[in-house]
């Protein structure tokens, strides 16, 4: 009996120094940390295309100037009829597109844009002249450069633009009437500014103003009146300025 008894205990005591040094291996090895979620910054880098509504405010400085034929008053006489600067205004709206390159938090790329409406206005030029101009669409391409803040992109743009216009001319000169229409295309340049949001990975919305200078040109025609064919030209000096609304969508997010 006394045998087993030391045998029991002796049991006891190797148990208890197998399960201490179990318990203290288990505490020695611990599980390694799920790894940290990778975190990719978001680029405003990659094409994009979008749409915009907004609108238009023009002005046209004109002057006619021709020679009035010997069968009209005896004898060739030069004529050159300043008008006064009209202006113009209405609703526009079309589509853009272009490619961003991000580096840190600034941004370069390059956009073009097409917007179409009517951009128009009469006005009485002179008391024998009434004239009506329009601004029938636009389009420009240029680059852009800006600061990224948060979600936000600051920009500046400008380059080259093109506008399609109509020129109506409605005349009264000693006793004659006669109403011309000429439609032609203008080039200029322009420079503008905006601000865009990042509103969805990969939508953006924007405002922008715009500022198109078409310069000086002049026009050669003729205009029908009584029988008599009288060749004149219009010089036009033309400037627009816009303000747009537009999304964005851009191909990828990241």
């Amino acid at each position: 009996m006394k045998k087993l008894a030391i045998a029991l205990l002796s049991a006891s005591a190797l148990c208890a120094g197998l399960c201490q040094g179990a318990s203290a291996a288990d505490l020695g090895v611990r599980a390694a940390p799920p790894p940290a979620p990778v975190v990719i910054a978001p680029t405003w880098t990659g094409f994009y295309i979008g749409g915009n509504v907004g609108a238009g405010w023009a002005k046209n400085d004109t002057s006619v100037g021709g020679v009035l034929p010997a069968t009209v008053v005896g004898t060739p006489v030069p004529f050159s009829i300043p008008l006064t600067s009209q202006t113009m205004s209405g609703f526009i709206g079309g589509v853009q597109g272009g490619y961003n390159y991000q580096f840190g938090t600034f941004l370069v790329g390059v956009e073009a844009d097409g917007d179409w409406g009517k951009v128009d206005g009469t006005a009485p030029c002179l008391v024998v002249v009434s004239c009506y101009s329009k601004v029938k669409s636009l389009v420009d391409v240029g680059g852009r450069a800006g600061v990224i803040v948060d979600k936000a992109l600051i920009y500046v743009k400008g380059g080259g633009a093109w506008a399609w216009t109509d020129f109506n001319a409605a005349v009264s000169i000693a006793g004659l009437s006669a109403a011309q229409n000429v439609s032609t295309n203008r080039s200029g340049a322009f420079l503008g500014t905006g601000i865009e949001y990042a509103f969805m990975p990969n939508w953006t919305a924007k405002v922008e103003y715009d500022y198109y200078d078409f310069g000086t040109k002049t026009i050669s025609t003729s205009v029908a009146a009584a029988g008599v064919v009288l060749p004149v030209s219009a010089t036009s000096k033309l400037t627009e300025q816009t303000v747009k609304f537009g999304v964005n969508y851009k191909f990828w997010a990241y």
